[in-house]
């Protein structure tokens, strides 16, 4: 895509303010779709490109990723407990010498 193609489309009035929930200041990078795999593309990489491809027009820009994302989960797998804090429970757990890497 063409620096030219992405400043005519940036110009203007025609925006909309699209919100992806639980996602911090770099939504660019942090809207994963797909869990556990950080090389796939993200929701608002897909929706920018839609938005881009389709000049500006937001009639024709794809936002059903937005629906389709990875909800809020603050489960850690267990091998990063195991190897950051010794236990099996990361939130109640008691510390077990087993379970430690070093």
């Amino acid at each position: 895509m063409s620096l030219n193609l992405c400043s005519r489309v940036f110009k203007g009035d025609n925006k909309e303010l699209i919100t992806f929930d639980y996602c911090p200041h770099s939504t660019l990078g942090s809207s994963g779709m797909v869990d556990e795999d950080p090389m796939s593309p993200t929701c608002a990489i897909e929706v920018l490109a839609s938005y881009l491809e389709n000049n500006g027009d937001l009639n024709l820009m794809n936002k059903t990723c937005v629906d389709e994302m990875l909800l809020f989960n603050l489960t850690i797998p267990p091998s990063i407990i195991y190897s950051s804090m010794s236990t099996d429970d990361a939130y109640d757990g008691i510390y077990s010498s087993s379970l430690s890497t070093e």
